[in-house]
């Protein structure tokens, strides 16, 4: 598993909440639909500048990514582990940041993977309309050539598009 120092603010904030949503859920696993759920509905994250550059609802994702987590195996009463499908998602993440030569995992990073695995999960991606294609042409927009060097790259998205606003 990838070592959590790695990981964006936003991306530890998302891991903590896939696992809070599983344990609600009473769920077995925190599983990659779990991550992608707390990825959507993140605040002060890039998701909502991604849907919005990729014409994806964000209003929209509610109903399916509820969907999504009802086929999850149920354990109530139980802590729930990572799903061992969590472990190939960090390693594609990695292998994502390491295209772009980043030093930290974000969740630009962990949306590519999950748009690239095979599966339900690619399946609701492409139905927001965000393909792999459509994730790279808005992060392209939004962070240009901007690497990810510290834990905190979302502040530096938000100051440059709002630069490129005015």
């Amino acid at each position: 598993m990838i070592s959590l120092d790695k990981l964006t603010v936003k991306s530890q904030e998302a891991l903590q909440d896939a696992v809070r949503l599983a344990s609600e859920r009473g769920h077995a696993e925190v599983e990659t639909e779990h991550l992608l759920c707390a990825f959507l509905r993140q605040e002060g994250g890039v998701m909502g500048e991604l849907l919005a550059r990729t014409g994806s609802p964000r209003n929209g994702c509610s109903p399916r990514r509820r969907g999504c987590l009802r086929a999850c195996r149920r354990c109530p009463g139980g802590h729930p582990g990572l799903s061992p499908r969590l472990e190939p998602l960090f390693r594609r993440a990695l292998a994502e940041a390491d295209a772009f030569k980043d030093e930290f995992l974000s969740a630009e990073h962990f949306l590519l993977a999950l748009a690239s695995e095979p599966g339900k999960v690619a399946d609701l991606l492409r139905k927001l309309g965000l393909t792999r294609e459509a994730l790279l042409s808005a992060l392209t927009a939004i962070r240009g050539t901007q690497r990810i060097t510290d834990e905190n790259p979302e502040a530096k998205y938000q100051a440059s598009t709002s630069i490129a606003a005015t």
